[in-house]
């Protein structure tokens, strides 16, 4: 395998402190290593309160048995007796968590019952900074350094407040039963996230991953809205942090009313597609946000064509049955 990094199905955070660091060269990066600190200077300087990253433990998927402890670098966690486990980015042959967030967990022997986790939207959001190797100067420079602060250390307060939030969710969702009915969408949380080539054409989607094929739509209409970025650049960008917590109140917000099953990013834009019998109300809602304009499209096709052909195709039929308002 290659250069990767491996993320905590808990916290969205690496299992490593590895990444790239600029050299004085154009378009030119060493790599530094946590099992080789000496090699490269890295572009944070990482102290004790940062040393809860490089702790791993791995999960069996899916069965009880025990945990293995140790290292992980390029997608192996190595545990204590040398024995190499196959984790890729974070969930293939077990899956990977920090030691501090496996024991704010209860220390569990499977992780089943954390699987929720990696689809919560606010988990989701953290593909932002996971690249090939974890992205810790944009984190920062987005204001979140205090996240990667030990989570059991009294400055680490925000980091735990966060873990055990995403921890309660990832519970809660576990708990539901299968969706089977569009109204009883908005009491989930789950989230995919893609980049796509279509057409000549790129973007980034996010969507929901849980619309079963058998999802009773209820007769409710599909709406589309953009959102437009006022500068020039891909919509997946440095500068695109503000419209990601934009969109956390956007969810929020059109809660009772909506549930949005999808948001494409491209260049100057982001789109969200969502299902609502009260069109009007929820408009009102997301003009009340503050935040960037809001731009309401309600040309569906053929702008969603990837959508309804390759990520939701046993829907589209039926998407052609309801009103597009």
């Amino acid at each position: 395998m290659g250069v990767m990094a491996s993320y905590c199905q808990l916290c969205g955070l690496p299992v490593q402190h590895d990444h790239y660091v600029a050299t004085e060269r154009p378009d030119s990066w060493n790599i530094y290593r946590s099992s080789e600190p000496s090699f490269t200077r890295p572009a944070l300087p990482f102290g004790p309160e940062h040393g809860w990253m490089t702790e791993a433990v791995g999960l069996d998927p899916y069965e009880d048995s025990d945990p293995v402890f140790g290292k992980v670098e390029d997608g192996h966690l190595e545990d204590e007796s040398g024995e190499p486990h196959f984790v890729c980015h974070g969930l293939e042959d077990r899956a990977v968590l920090h030691k501090a967030c496996w024991e704010m967990a209860g220390q569990p022997r499977s992780f089943q019952t954390l699987a929720a986790a990696p689809r919560l939207h606010d988990w989701v959001l953290m593909s932002r900074y996971q690249e090939q190797l974890f992205e810790f100067e944009q984190l920062v420079k987005d204001g979140r350094a205090a996240w990667l602060i030990a989570p059991n250390l009294p400055a680490g307060a925000e980091n735990r407040q966060r873990i055990e939030a995403l921890l309660a969710e990832a519970r809660r969702v576990a708990e539901l039963p299968p969706v089977m009915k569009a109204s009883d969408l908005p009491a989930t949380n789950s989230w995919a996230r893609e980049e796509v080539n279509y057409q000549d054409k790129h973007s980034f989607w996010r969507y929901r991953d849980n619309l079963a094929r058998g999802l009773d739509l209820e007769g409710r209409a599909w709406v589309n809205f953009g959102i437009c970025l006022p500068f020039e650049g891909l919509a997946d960008g440095p500068h695109t942090l503000g419209l990601e917590l934009f969109e956390s109140k956007l969810l929020q917000a059109v809660r009772p009313l909506a549930v949005i099953l999808a948001c494409r990013g491209k260049v100057n834009q982001w789109d969200y597609l969502c299902y609502t019998d009260r069109v009007e109300e929820c408009e009102r809602a997301i003009r009340a946000l503050e935040g960037p304009a809001v731009e309401f499209d309600h040309a569906a096709q053929p702008d969603w064509e990837f959508y309804w052909k390759h990520i939701h195709p046993h829907l589209a039929g039926r998407y052609e049955e309801v009103e597009t308002v």
